[in-house]
């Protein structure tokens, strides 16, 4: 049924996923190959539609987290529960990472998955930023603590390390 402004429903949902620049949205089919690619999902990955159509979604996950079933425990928890969250580091076309935060959901017909849709957001620099606000605060309570000098130094790396993201530092 058209709308007051002239067009169905239908074009107008293609075209508030088309704009969705800061968005990346895509479909999966029921095992989890990418089969719709908008342009915030080629603007956030790097990838280009036709260099992901057919391919599965793993692609879009660290080494790491393919190798651990991340991407199958996504797809599983959406099955189950209705929702699959995803807050963690993502590949970019390019190698380099960004963090994201997504969920996946499965898509029904007649109680039937028929496959499942991805909605995820780069949110970096919010991370990072709390990483950094968190490593401030540890270390604004350690140096307002009693502690000896060695405890304090040995305590104030690992708290950096651990905030930052660092597997190793030196005092």
């Amino acid at each position: 049924m058209p709308l007051e402004i002239g067009i169905s429903t239908e074009e107008l949902f293609r075209l508030v996923i088309e704009e969705a620049k800061d968005v990346a949205i895509f479909l999966l089919d029921p095992s989890g190959h990418i089969i719709t690619w908008n342009e915030g999902a080629k603007r956030i990955f790097g990838w280009s539609e036709g260099d992901v159509l057919r391919r599965h979604f793993a692609m879009l996950f660290t080494p790491a987290d393919r190798e651990s079933g991340a991407p199958d425990r996504e797809l599983e928890m959406a099955r189950e529960t209705g929702r699959g969250s995803d807050t963690r580091w993502h590949m970019r076309a390019d190698g380099g990472v960004f963090f994201s935060d997504g969920v996946t959901t499965p898509l029904r017909e007649d109680g039937a998955i028929i496959g499942f849709s991805k909605f995820a957001r780069d949110i970096t620099d919010r991370y990072l930023t709390e990483r950094r606000l968190a490593a401030q605060l540890a270390l604004t309570n350690l140096l307002n603590s009693d502690m000896p000098l060695e405890i304090a130094g040995r305590r104030i790396m690992q708290t950096i390390c651990e905030n930052l993201g660092w597997d190793i530092g030196a005092l």
